[in-house]
């Protein structure tokens, strides 16, 4: 019965964490790769309106026209990608957008966790929105892609196998009946 209350109340934690709406669309002004290897990068990314749940604190966030992920010096060169996570985070009590950019490489891979809690600031709370991630295929020639489903299912830094409703629904059926 303890482990029981103990798993319930990590789910309930769980879920003091979560956004509703606020997916990744492409920018009103498309992303784009200034000519040569020194050429700036404009990257950006439409941000729908959402709730946002950060710790229990729920929070309108207005939709983002053109959100820079990065602007200025050149971020690829010509066969790169980079991925950006866009997060919500909690700072003192108030929601806002933040990103996480990953490292440049030929297949690139997410900002780990610790690369987000390090953008978003030490013993700030956030979760992920979604990621978009460009990939520089020509010299002046950008494709941007959208990921959506990269936030989590149920809150922040959660375990994998909570990511899923049928492990719940399983879970606590076996654990109900076991009382």
């Amino acid at each position: 019965m303890d482990q029981m209350i103990q798993d319930l109340e990590r789910m309930r934690q769980h879920m003091r964490n979560r956004v509703d709406g606020g997916h990744l669309v492409p920018p009103t002004t498309p992303s784009a790769q200034a000519s040569g290897a020194g050429g700036n990068t404009d990257w950006r990314v439409n941000v729908q309106t959402q709730v946002a749940i950060v710790l229990g604190i729920p929070q309108h966030v207005s939709e983002q026209i053109d959100y820079v992920i990065w602007f200025g010096a050149n971020l690829l060169q010509i066969n790169e990608e980079c991925v950006g996570v866009i997060v919500a985070k909690n700072v003192a009590g108030t929601i806002s957008l933040d990103v996480a950019i990953g490292a440049v490489a030929g297949s690139a891979v997410s900002p780990t966790d610790s690369d987000i809690q390090t953008a978003v600031g030490s013993g700030n709370e956030w979760i992920r929105i979604g990621e978009t991630k460009l990939r520089r295929t020509a010299d002046t020639t950008v494709f941007q892609t959208y990921n959506n489903q990269a936030r989590p299912l149920l809150g922040v830094n959660i375990d994998a196998a909570f990511g899923d409703y049928t492990f719940i629904e399983t879970y606590l059926t076996n654990k109900l009946k076991s009382v």
